[in-house]
């Protein structure tokens, strides 16, 4: 993905690539806010009617699943600092 957008905006002015960039960053918030939502859904469920794993070990589903609720939260966190560094610091 990164090659792509590269190779689209290469050609592009230094502001016209600041734009695309805070725009990509918004992109990701929004996807990631939508699995966010969706992954909220699944852990209550998994939590509410109290689902185990298959196997062996046997562990309530929604153990794991909280896993995607942290990483989206850190995508959230990382694209939100990547925004506020592009409108704070200065470009040569």
């Amino acid at each position: 993905m990164h090659c792509g957008v590269d190779l689209l905006t290469e050609r592009a002015g230094p502001r016209t690539q600041w734009l695309v960039e805070v725009w990509g960053m918004i992109g990701v918030i929004l996807v990631a806010a939508a699995v966010l939502y969706s992954a909220v859904i699944m852990v209550q469920f998994s939590y509410d009617f109290g689902i185990y794993s298959d196997g062996y070990l046997s562990v309530q589903m929604w153990i794991p699943q909280g896993f995607l609720l942290i990483g989206m939260m850190i995508l959230i966190l990382a694209a939100l600092a990547r925004i506020f560094t592009l409108l704070t610091v200065r470009r040569p």
